[in-house]
């Protein structure tokens, strides 16, 4: 119990709850929106001479990918 009488497994639950939000959000970060970039570029089907338009959304990370 702590100075304000409640039990400390709440505390407990919270942490571990953002815990493991922020492991979910740094894998979707790092590897799950590549995995979701490649798939949606398969589906464009795009040939070496075609052109994109990049409209300055985000830091370029999807055009980076179309780029290769």
């Amino acid at each position: 119990m702590n100075r304000w009488n409640y039990p400390i497994g709440i505390e407990l639950t919270i942490g571990i709850i953002l815990l493991l939000g922020a492991l979910v959000f740094l894998r979707t970060t790092t590897r799950g929106k590549y995995k979701t970039f490649d798939e949606a570029i398969r589906h464009l089907n795009l040939k070496p001479d075609s052109q994109v338009l990049d409209l300055g959304c985000g830091r370029g990370a999807l055009l980076t990918r179309i780029a290769k």
